[in-house]
């Protein structure tokens, strides 16, 4: 381009154009002096002036906050000690791939001592303060109700690992999920047992007084019912009560074959004591509230024999199972028990939702863990409903040398031989294995 210009002889520029055309010709010409002075005069100097490469931008980690309810004080604070421990190995196993996966998670637990009361505000803070992606509790039925209501309304997921109660995820929300067995999958294992193959005909149901007791002792009446052996006694007990005099004679009186336990960990420990203490020696069944280590500490010899649902069995030989066994065991120094187990199974459904749906939004989470199908969880492989809720059969467990061992053979793929059944570290405690030593 040539850019040197100059005016004609004997004429300026101003005497040949009237003021409006002179500013024209005046812009114009700052134009081409502009292109003049970017125009590289030298190869070289074009070279040095080139744009260079674009460099990809690393996405920065996306925090998700998920919010943790549960007793960590009062009397059912070892459900909510175990839902955290749960958790909390959980999250740490998914912080460990923050780089590569582009997202973290950050625990937000609450105590909420199992107290309705308290739940509401506690929730109501999590929602709009904590601003959390999800939730995971309760742990008592009641207060996971009150939960349920706040979430229904504010639109956040929530997954329960504990509360049995079958109503919980059938409100028609579609914002609450389980991944447990509820009380009527239980009821329905413990039935089987009770009246098809230990043949029992004289039942009598004692029920904690609260919605656990309440809810999970009507699918065994209504079954008892409908096969023709109505339950000879149904009676409520005070969870707070020290001595279960009257129950115990109710129980002597009915001339039962069998007694179904309802309730939490710590006052059936008492009242298993109490019920041999007294000379009665017939079986007893319960349900998973009893599944805890306190109650074979409370109850001692007298939980021998005892039969309860055990939706969670750790001496499935899964490799799943049996490495989550050793983790959880090195993270904490002593082995899960169901609830932490489960909880630990819960955040990572609702990971497994963000990473199918690469989204953190609530309603996205929330579609996508209604998606579960066959998830490889520590519990076993988990399917969820239309409506939320576990899908799973229920095993069971009976108390032998202050142990609960599985009723049922483990179903799995083997590990090397005699790997099943070896009774490790992580495993001591509360749990033997068929054909460990020590095992009858």
């Amino acid at each position: 381009m040539r850019c040197a210009s100059r005016p004609m002889p004997g004429r300026t520029v101003s005497d040949s154009m009237n003021p409006r055309l002179l500013s024209i010709a005046l812009a114009a010409n700052c134009i081409v002096l502009l292109a003049c002075a970017r125009e590289p005069t030298h190869p070289a100097e074009a070279g040095a002036q080139a744009v260079p490469p674009l460099v990809p931008i690393e996405r920065p980690v996306e925090t998700v906050r998920i919010g943790v309810v549960g007793p960590l004080t009062g009397p059912a604070s070892g459900y909510g000690t175990s839902q955290l421990d749960g958790v909390t190995l959980a999250a740490e196993e998914i912080n460990a791939r923050a780089e590569e996966t582009r997202r973290r998670v950050e625990l937000i637990p609450v105590d909420d001592q199992g107290n309705m009361s308290l739940a509401g505000d506690l929730v109501v803070n999590l929602v709009y303060e904590q601003e959390v992606n999800a939730i995971i509790g309760a742990i008592n039925s009641a207060v996971t109700h009150v939960v349920e209501m706040v979430v229904a309304k504010t639109q956040v997921p929530m997954i329960t690992t504990t509360s049995t109660d079958p109503s919980i995820t059938r409100t028609g929300t579609y914002w609450v999920f389980r991944c447990l067995a509820d009380d009527v999958l239980q009821g329905r294992a413990l039935a089987t047992r009770l009246f098809g193959t230990d043949g029992r005909k004289r039942v009598a149901l004692f029920r904690e007084d609260n919605r656990y007791g309440k809810m999970g002792g009507a699918e065994i009446a209504r079954i008892a019912k409908e096969a023709g052996t109505p339950v000879v006694v149904d009676l409520f007990f005070s969870g707070k009560a020290e001595r279960f005099d009257e129950p115990i004679e109710a129980l002597r009186k009915s001339n039962a074959d069998a007694l179904v336990l309802w309730g939490l960990y710590t006052p059936c420990a008492r009242l298993v004591r109490q019920i041999r203490d007294a000379g009665i020696g017939l079986p007893i069944y319960g349900a998973d509230g009893m599944v805890h280590p306190a109650f074979l500490q409370g109850a001692g010899e007298a939980a021998e024999g005892v039969i309860v649902t055990f939706p969670f069995n750790p001496c499935r030989p899964d490799p799943v199972t049996r490495d989550f066994l050793s983790r959880f065991h090195a993270r904490f120094g002593h082995a899960p028990d169901s609830f932490a187990a489960h909880s630990y199974d819960a955040l990572q459904i609702i990971w497994a939702a963000i990473e199918r749906g690469d989204c953190t939004d609530r309603p996205c989470i929330k579609d996508n863990m209604l998606q579960t199908k066959h998830h490889p969880g520590v519990t076993g492989t988990i399917t969820l409903d239309k409506e939320g809720n576990d899908t799973r059969e229920v095993e069971l467990a009976v108390v032998s040398r202050g142990r609960f061992v599985p009723l049922s053979a483990p179903t799995g793929t083997p590990g090397p031989p005699g790997a099943p059944w070896t009774v490790g570290p992580e495993l001591s405690g509360s749990v033997s294995c068929p054909g460990a030593p020590g095992t009858r």
